[in-house]
């Protein structure tokens, strides 16, 4: 799977890129990109939707990496699309706990979750790693 990663930026960066690449290049690095979300969450949730359509046009299997905290500043809690909502989520919530107990991937639509990454920025064997879980 090839998971698309929506992250806020910078508090700095509000505005918006066209640039598919600034995706792809955020989901690769894991980092916010300058100026990659518009302050219209409907032009931000097309602009996904878009990509997401083009990847499976290619034959790419594509799931969402977000937050809670992350979706609602870049697309809003409550918006969602059909499109999206049958990909698996990868959602983040740093509380230590292996578990989708805490219930903080009800966002945009999504009941269950694929993954949870419950713990960053770890150093294991000299790497820095993020843990994740799934059942």
């Amino acid at each position: 799977f090839f998971f698309l990663m929506i992250r806020r930026p910078p508090r700095s960066t509000q505005s918006r890129s066209s640039a598919a690449s600034d995706v792809y290049k955020r989901q690769v690095h894991g980092e916010p990109c300058e100026g990659c979300w518009s302050n219209d969450p409907e032009y931000n949730l097309n602009y996904v939707v878009q990509l997401v359509q083009e990847a499976k046009t290619q034959g790419l299997h594509v799931g969402i990496y977000s937050s809670w905290g992350s979706w609602d500043a870049t697309i809003g809690l409550n918006r969602g699309s059909p499109v999206l909502q049958n990909l698996p989520l990868w959602y983040a919530h740093y509380d230590g706990v292996p578990s989708f107990a805490d219930g903080l991937y009800t966002f945009g639509g999504w009941t269950q979750p694929a993954i949870k990454q419950f713990k960053g920025d770890q150093t294991q064997c000299g790497v820095d790693v993020d843990n994740s879980w799934y059942p």
